[in-house]
């Protein structure tokens, strides 16, 4: 991907099987995300996601990287939904930002099950 506007001049790689699992910045390719972190792609315009499926030349994207629960990062979880899961067993896994517990919307019920 390249960029535009503020991100002019800078590009972008995903690598993907399905889902998005690594994100690469530049001709160096800086490592920037990785799985179980999420990298999604929604429509630069109104914010719509964009399924790997639908991207193509010309669409433009924002992306957006989104912390995982650290349920996903422990190692025995990270066997599963790690990079290496998915083949890339020279990549190793580096916490894109702490996972911060979403807070609900004031008037909307609670779950009280503890599901992530």
């Amino acid at each position: 991907m390249e960029g535009s506007g503020a991100w002019a001049g800078r590009t972008l790689r995903i690598e993907f099987q399905n889902e998005n699992l690594l994100a690469y910045e530049g001709p160096g390719e800086r490592l920037l995300a990785t799985v179980p972190d999420l990298i999604c792609c929604v429509e630069a315009e109104n914010g719509q996601p964009v399924a790997t499926e639908e991207q193509r030349f010309g669409l433009r994207v924002a992306v957006l990287g989104l912390p995982a629960h650290a349920l996903l990062t422990t190692p025995a979880a990270l066997e599963v939904v790690g990079p290496a899961a998915f083949g890339y067993s020279k990549v190793r896994y580096t916490q894109l930002a702490q996972y911060i517990q979403p807070q609900p919307i004031p008037g909307t019920p609670r779950t009280t099950s503890g599901a992530v």
